[in-house]
């Protein structure tokens, strides 16, 4: 008697459901999970080394809640996630459950890793769908969470409309939490979203009660954080005295960025000596950030008669500064691959071990599967076959239509073959007549650069600085540019509109070039040093080349040559 398909079927799905009912057993909960769990909130640097220190756990529902709970203890504790593999595992676990605040949980931290990860669009799709799953649950403080970390995104999207709304219900649910700064961030989150919809009257109350909020808290590192950014505020708006204010209250020991902030205050109100006096004192800084941002405001400030003395020195500080900018940004780049290899190869080492764990029962499984589909496979077969001879024979004949097709297509080729020969004679011709046209525009460029330099050997002033270079003045400067603009035909001109971002200094160093002076020569008329005046060609080069999209490799020398 043969056996019937849907007997096989049903044999499989009670098989498969006996297997899957007995392996999916709740296990009890770790208390190293519970304990983790308990002090996650307020010590999540101690719930990170209990999670670290404890086995891995082998339930797949506590390794997915152990994957959720590292995650958002590294992400409270700003640690850098290389890679959204560990919380995937938690919310691939959570998505099918009925655990609406486990999902909701999950999905956060998704969105949050893929935030930091600068997977925006990914992000959204998380948060929004926390938002979904938080509803279900009366849980205030992780709605604040997902609906403050919602607002921010839209708000980094400058889609302020639908941020102020988000941004609303996070205050809603603030208030409905034990935690007074919830609220205090909520509010500073609705400033900051008028702020930039241009409305700085509405700023300027959400700021001011936040700033309550936190002094009923008691939170002064806090208070003093929102004034900084009120004072950016008055900043913008041009009323640097109350920003002033601000910026001086708290502690007599300011920061650096308070510093910094009163030197830039200052320096708006064109106060140059007090301007000078806090952004000197904020360079004692180890934050090499801070120190490029002040080396661009003293640079700025050394535009002033009586701090033009330091415009050189501040320069090739600023120089060496965002230099090493640079390389700590690679450097960093680095070591986060470098901890994200390494999360990845634990994380498969984790794995591996929970299959090798699981291989037995699942080779009896597969076994039991194999014989009931083969089975199955049996029954269908000589349907399936008598189906695909029918579709072989519709192949077949299609082949055939294809076939008488392309033999017409080739007697089409073999004509449009024999035009291209033609074409082809009087591409030959017309080729001989653009290699002569080249030649003769060759001959006419040489015969423009000897006359070029005969004008320029004529210059006695430009001679005398080839034999024996000196500073130049500033008349001195404006003399190179009018004679460059005069032999090559309003070079300086022509350069400023390709260029816009190259400064003064920029276009004399171009022009420099322009005229054949080498760099040491270069270092002698700018009064700086050789490597200082390679350091400007570099810098030179850099500007024209990003701005244009050059991606040949010749040298500035050739290029403003050619120009």
């Amino acid at each position: 008697m043969k056996p019937n398909a849907v007997t096989c079927l049903l044999l499989i799905f009670c098989v498969m459901n006996l297997f899957f009912g007995c392996s999916q057993r709740k296990a009890a909960p770790l208390p190293e999970l519970e304990r983790a769990e308990a002090v996650m909130f307020d010590h999540p640097d101690s719930a990170l080394r209990i999670l670290e220190s404890m086995p891995m756990p082998a339930d797949k529902e506590q390794h997915a809640l152990w994957c959720l709970l590292v995650t958002q203890a590294k992400y409270k504790q700003y640690l850098p996630i290389p890679s959204d593999s560990l919380i995937c595992i938690a919310y691939d676990y959570y998505k099918p459950t009925d655990d609406a605040r486990r999902k909701a949980m999950a999905a956060l931290y998704m969105g949050g890793v893929n935030y930091e990860l600068k997977n925006i669009e990914e992000a959204m799709t998380y948060y929004l769908e926390a938002k979904d799953e938080v509803a279900h649950t009366d849980d205030y403080t992780l709605g604040y969470l997902v609906m403050s970390s919602l607002g921010d995104l839209y708000l980094y999207r400058d889609l302020t409309d639908y941020a102020l709304e988000v941004i609303q219900k996070s205050y809603d649910y603030a208030v409905k939490t034990p935690h007074f700064k919830y609220k205090a961030y909520a509010l500073r989150d609705m400033a900051r979203v008028y702020t930039v919809k241009d409305q700085l009257d509405s700023t300027i109350v959400y700021y001011t009660k936040a700033i309550a909020e936190t002094q009923k808290a008691n939170l002064s590192d806090l208070e003093q954080a929102f004034k900084n950014e009120l004072a950016s505020v008055y900043v913008n708006n041009g009323e640097y005295q109350k920003a002033l204010d601000l910026s001086r209250l708290g502690n007599n020991q300011f920061s650096a960025q308070s510093l910094y902030s009163i030197g830039v205050i200052y320096m708006n109100q064109k106060k140059y000596d007090s301007a000078y006096f806090y952004l000197t004192k904020a360079l004692n800084t180890p934050n090499i950030y801070r120190r490029t941002g002040i080396y661009q405001s003293l640079l700025h400030l050394s535009r002033q008669p009586q701090y033009q003395k330091y415009m050189i020195s501040l320069y090739d500080s600023l120089c060496l500064y965002e230099d090493s900018v640079q390389k700590l940004d690679k450097s960093k780049e680095i070591i986060m691959y470098r901890g994200k290899y390494e999360k990845e190869k634990l994380l498969t080492e984790k794995q591996q071990l929970e299959l090798e764990k699981a291989h037995t029962t699942r080779l009896l499984l597969a076994s039991v599967i194999l014989v009931l589909v083969l089975t199955v496979l049996l029954i269908s077969f000589y349907s399936h076959r008598k189906a695909a001879l029918h579709r072989r024979e519709e192949e077949l004949n299609r082949l055939t239509i294809r076939l008488r097709e392309n033999e017409l297509q080739m007697e089409r080729n073999r004509r449009y073959i024999s035009e291209l020969e033609v074409q082809a004679v009087e591409s030959r011709e017309a080729v001989g007549q653009l290699q002569e046209q080249k030649e003769r525009l060759a001959s006419l460029r040489r015969d423009n650069e000897s006359l070029t330099a005969q004008l320029l050997g004529k210059d006695p002033w430009l001679s005398s600085l080839r034999k024996k270079p000196v500073y130049l003045d500033e008349s001195d400067t404006r003399r190179i540019r009018t004679l460059t603009d005069r032999v090559y035909t309003d070079f300086c001109r022509r350069l400023s509109d390709a260029v816009p971002s190259l400064s003064d200094y920029d276009l004399t160093v171009c022009c420099l070039v322009k005229l054949g002076f080498p760099v040491g020569d270069i270092a002698v008329l700018s009064g700086i040093s050789s490597s200082s005046a390679s350091t400007s060609k570099l810098r030179v080069k850099k500007k024209i080349y990003e701005s244009l999209s050059v991606t040949d490799k010749k040298s500035l020398d050739r290029w403003i040559g050619e120009f």
